[in-house]
């Protein structure tokens, strides 16, 4: 300590220096906390923009589903539908069924018609012979 100040004048220049030197302190971490505000805030709009861009890719895939689910059949309707086929199988089968017997009875009437020809045949024959 120089000689020709007394020890109170140097007791205040070192309080007014590190007084002065809290104040810079103070101030750079009043800037730091505001930039890290900021940082934050800038943070958060950035995750809620993202947010948003995915919640409306969400609803979009929501309403394309929704969009196909709206094309496919109720239960009920499938039910109609089993019905129906099988009233369509059914009905086939008896087509099947009567043109089976629509070929047996055309067989039938030509064996009929061969038989009542081999008849005549054989009638003819016996009386040109006898």
């Amino acid at each position: 300590m120089p000689e020709d100040v007394n020890w109170k004048e140097y007791m205040d220049s070192k309080i007014a220096a590190g007084d002065r030197l809290i104040e810079v302190k103070a101030e750079w971490l009043e800037k730091l906390i505001v930039s890290k505000a900021e940082a934050a805030e800038r943070a958060l709009e950035l995750a809620k923009e993202n947010l948003s861009i995915r919640l409306e890719g969400m609803n979009q895939f929501r309403a394309q589903l929704d969009k196909q689910a709206a094309t496919f059949i109720t239960r009920a309707e499938h039910t109609v539908v089993e019905k129906e086929i099988a009233n369509l199988r059914e009905s086939r089968a008896e087509l099947a069924g009567k043109a089976d017997q629509k070929t047996v009875n055309t067989a039938l009437i030509l064996s009929v018609c061969s038989l009542i020809i081999g008849i005549l045949a054989l009638a003819v024959r016996i009386f040109l012979n006898s």
